[in-house]
């Protein structure tokens, strides 16, 4: 990982490189300018991969059907800490917890029974 990527220099997600969008970035969620760069990586890398980035490398996956395959295919694509998990930030492992929202199958479909007849009306 190179230097810090800062996205405030051009600010414009049409004219910015893609090997510059990094929709990560806290300063464009203070400012809440982050919604404007998908289009843009929808219309042109909608698997999007940034190399650079202060937090490690990661993927910006764009459009529904993409998604719908990463959920569906957990066995491929794994929440669970050991194998990467879902915090854009990497944690050495003494650090990592067990989450519900970062548990595979069938570990969540178990803790998601217990837990569902609380949230039911």
């Amino acid at each position: 990982m190179d230097a810090a990527v800062d996205v405030r220099v051009d600010t414009d997600p049409w004219i910015m490189p893609l090997n510059r969008v990094g929709v990560s970035d806290p300063w464009m969620h203070q400012e809440d300018t982050y919604y404007d760069y998908f289009p843009r990586l929808r219309r042109d890398d909608p698997d999007h991969r940034l190399e650079d980035s202060p937090y490690g490398p990661f993927w910006s996956i764009t459009i529904f059907r993409d998604v719908l395959e990463v959920e569906t295919h957990r066995h491929v694509f794994a929440s669970r800490g050991d194998l990467g998990g879902i915090s854009i930030r990497d944690l050495p492992m003494q650090f990592r917890r067990s989450a519900f929202i970062s548990m595979d199958p069938p570990t969540h479909d178990d803790q998601r029974k217990v837990v569902s007849r609380i949230m039911l009306p």
